[in-house]
């Protein structure tokens, strides 16, 4: 239907059987691989997958990275990981407020 000269859209949104939960709303934030070893200096990339309720994975979804003792590793935007000391910590992917953890050692 044009309206002022406009095409008017309808939009219909898919609902999931949770009502709690919306269609792209992230309930997990998948890490691969888990945990990690890397060497003061080195380098080594994880991946973060924020998933739905049906387990499908939210590739549109911003992921914010952190580490959460810099002084052992830090980390990058796109997930590269740094070994920085000797220690062990965590290192957060966080989409829509849900957080998924890799543990990382620095032997």
């Amino acid at each position: 239907m044009l309206v002022g000269g406009l095409l008017e859209l309808g939009l219909v949104t898919a609902c999931s059987n949770n009502s709690d939960v919306g269609p792209s709303q992230v309930v997990r934030v998948r890490m691969v691989p888990e945990s990690v070893s890397v060497a003061a200096g080195d380098t080594v990339r994880v991946s973060a997958f924020p998933v739905d309720a049906d387990t499908a994975f939210l590739p549109n979804v911003r992921v914010a990275w952190s580490a959460e003792a810099g002084a052992v590793a830090t980390v990058d935007a796109a997930g590269l990981i740094t070994g920085v000391a000797t220690g062990v910590t965590n290192v957060d992917a966080t989409a829509q407020g849900v957080v998924g953890k890799v543990v990382v050692v620095v032997p």
